[in-house]
């Protein structure tokens, strides 16, 4: 089962920060380095979206329509 989230890059690259402790936690180097390098890019502004896991990440414009689907 994949989920997608959306929200703003920053909303977005904070909750994958906080994640890369939990990857770390449960011993998946995978998802740590997924989340990480994808929590950088996002802040850099090189991709709009990153799949950490079955989740994917996608930046929307604006705070007014944030979802979790």
């Amino acid at each position: 089962m994949s989920m997608k989230k959306t929200g703003t890059r920053e909303d977005l690259a904070s909750e994958l920060r906080n994640d890369v402790g939990y990857w770390g936690m449960v011993g998946n180097e995978k998802n740590l380095t997924a989340a990480s390098e994808g929590a950088s890019a996002l802040e850099n502004g090189v991709v709009n979206s990153v799949t950490v896991g079955h989740t994917t990440y996608v930046v929307v414009e604006s705070r007014d329509n944030p979802s979790e689907e």
